[in-house]
Parts: structure tokens; C-alpha cells; sequence
């Protein structure tokens, strides 16, 4: 079940194509500022405080328009067919209640 499973650095490396040690020191930086936990047990967590979403929210806005611009930039230069549509943010927004809900405090 999805349930069982747990983030690892070997899984991020995977997906991401990112090399395991760059990616596990990464994640230590993250642990080290708060926004993440992490344990043999239960993997990687995200664990980030409402005022660290709000960031999050706000640098989302900032980066789809800075990939927006990028974009009309490689379709004014022909290097692609036209700008995508926006699309809308990706990052989750997990607020305490949320986390205490579903058991993951």
C-alpha cells in the first residue's frame, strides 16, 4: 500500500536523477532549517510550519512567473514552439491540523 512506503534519498535520486550523497546532503540542509524530519522508520518527512508554507506559496507564485517569462523568451527566439499555458502550483500545502489529522505530528 502507499502507505507503507517511505520517502528515501535512493527514491529522490531516482526520480530526480540527482546523485544519492548530493541528494541526502540536501535533505540534511532541509532537516537543519526546520522544513523536513527524517528517521530510519519513517523515511523523509516534510514538516514545515504554516509560516514556512506561506513561503513556499509565495516563492511558487515568483517561479511561475519567472518560468513563464523564460518561456515567452524561448518562443520569441524560436527555440520552442510557443509558451505553455500556466499551470497551476505543484508544491502541497500541509498545515499542522492537517498533519495531526492524519497522524504524522
Amino acid at each position: 500500500q502507499a502507505q507503507d512506503k517511505k520517502l528515501t534519498y535512493a527514491l529522490i535520486s531516482e526520480l530526480t536523477g540527482l546523485d544519492k550523497e548530493t541528494v541526502r546532503r540536501n535533505v540534511k540542509t532541509l532537516e537543519e532549517n526546520g522544513w523536513g524530519t527524517t528517521s530510519r522508520m519513517a523515511g523523509i518527512r516534510f514538516s514545515a510550519s504554516e509560516e514556512m508554507n506561506a513561503q513556499l506559496i509565495e516563492l511558487n507564485k515568483v517561479e511561475r512567473q519567472l518560468v513563464g517569462k523564460f518561456a515567452k523568451i524561448l518562443a520569441n527566439n524560436d527555440a520552442i514552439d510557443s509558451a505553455p499555458a500556466p499551470v497551476e502550483p505543484h508544491l502541497p500545502v500541509i498545515s499542522p491540523a492537517d498533519k495531526t489529522a492524519s497522524g504524522k505530528s
